[in-house]
Parts: structure tokens; C-alpha cells; sequence
């Protein structure tokens, strides 16, 4: 979790590169962590790389099709995830 927590930080101070590098060493440790995942597909997304953000979050909506963000996913994005 505090690789997350470390991501989350740097993604709030637009130090994108080592926001990316945060969540996927959570995602090394935990590669069950949902919301390290959201999170990497929306650093990707608002840094500007949408196609790397749909790889991730379709990635994540098939791993967990039960959880919250996966639903908002599904409703907001036209391609299919």
C-alpha cells in the first residue's frame, strides 16, 4: 500500500513519470491492487496516452467486472473495455 500512497503523491504534484513507476511497483507486490490499476490508467489518461489508459482499465474491468470504478468505466468510455 505504500507504493500506492507513493504514486498518489507524485501523481498530485504532476510528476507523472515517477507516478507510473509508484503503481506498478504496487502492482509488482499486488497484482490483485484494483485500485492501483484505475489509478495507473488515469495517470496515462491525463498525461495524454489515452491508448495506454484503455489497455489498462480494459485490463482492469475484465480481472474485476464486480467493482464500482469498473461499472463508471463501462458507462463513460464509448469503446468497449
Amino acid at each position: 500500500m505504500s507504493w500506492f500512497q507513493v504514486g498518489v503523491a507524485h501523481e498530485k504534484l504532476g510528476r507523472v513519470p515517477e507516478s507510473i513507476d509508484a503503481y506498478k511497483h504496487a502492482l509488482a507486490l499486488d497484482p490483485d491492487y484494483a485500485l492501483a490499476m484505475l489509478n495507473l490508467g488515469g495517470v496515462y489518461w491525463n498525461s495524454g496516452d489515452q491508448e495506454q489508459a484503455l489497455l489498462i482499465w480494459r485490463r482492469t474491468v475484465e480481472q474485476f467486472p464486480d467493482h464500482k470504478l469498473a461499472a463508471r468505466l463501462r458507462s463513460e468510455f464509448p469503446v468497449p473495455l
